[in-house]
């Protein structure tokens, strides 16, 4: 939204719809993860896990575990959230034109299979990629587009670091619940890769390439330092 001020024809409304919507958006398909999740294993596995002597973490849908809401109520947040997002999309499409929706759709597309069935792509080694590509290049291009109707090589450059800082927070975690994940059947990044060094070498790798991208950016001149 800052980078897309300058642009000839920025229009700060429409920029903070694409936040509001974005906002909505993430909040939508984040409990439409635990929604699918707790579908599919209930909660109690990560509980029987530890019993087992297996580090898991067991903070997932409290709010189901505890009785506060049922999972009706949680399709229900999911569908409003998700629908306030599709109306602030609707609102920008019509000032900018179809682009938004292409960004939109592809965005909703990968947020809602993250875990939701066939595809559950979380589940077979896609996670940690799916999230890299929504939470950097998808959303911001997306927010820099509503903002002023353009794209360039600025925007881009600086998205993809930032979707691989947010890609390794995932990463992580995956690294930590490396054995649960894979007695239950998740095959995230770590899983695949079934090896620590191997692991220390993509998480390493991750880590720097963000700021080789963006030394990059700014010796080619397409940002400033």
């Amino acid at each position: 939204f800052c980078l897309s001020v300058s642009a000839n024809d920025f229009t700060w409304w429409l920029g903070i719809l694409a936040i509001l919507g974005v906002v909505c958006a993430h909040l939508g398909l984040n409990l439409f993860d635990d929604y699918f999740d707790y579908r599919k294993k209930k909660s109690g596995y990560r509980e029987e896990l530890v019993h087992e002597g297996f580090r898991a973490r067991i903070g997932k849908c409290p709010y189901l575990t505890s009785g506060q809401a049922t999972l009706s109520q949680l399709l229900q947040a999911c569908i409003v959230f998700c629908g306030i997002a599709v109306v602030l999309g609707t609102v920008i499409w019509y000032f900018r034109g179809v682009m938004i929706i292409y960004i939109a759709a592809v965005t909703a597309i990968l947020g809602l299979f993250y875990s939701a069935p066939p595809l559950r792509l979380s589940y077979h080694g896609f996670g940690e990629l799916l999230i890299g590509l929504i939470f950097g290049p998808l959303h911001m291009l997306g927010v820099y587009y509503a903002s002023c109707g353009e794209l360039n090589e600025t925007i881009l450059l600086i998205s993809v670091p930032v979707g691989l800082l947010v890609m390794n927070i995932v990463y992580i975690h995956s690294i930590l619940d490396f054995i649960p994940d894979k007695k239950i059947g998740k095959r995230t990044l770590a899983v695949l890769l079934n090896n620590t060094t191997s692991m220390l070498v993509v998480l390493f790798f991750i880590l720097f390439l963000p700021y080789a991208i963006i030394a990059y950016g700014i010796i080619a001149g397409y940002m400033s330092s």
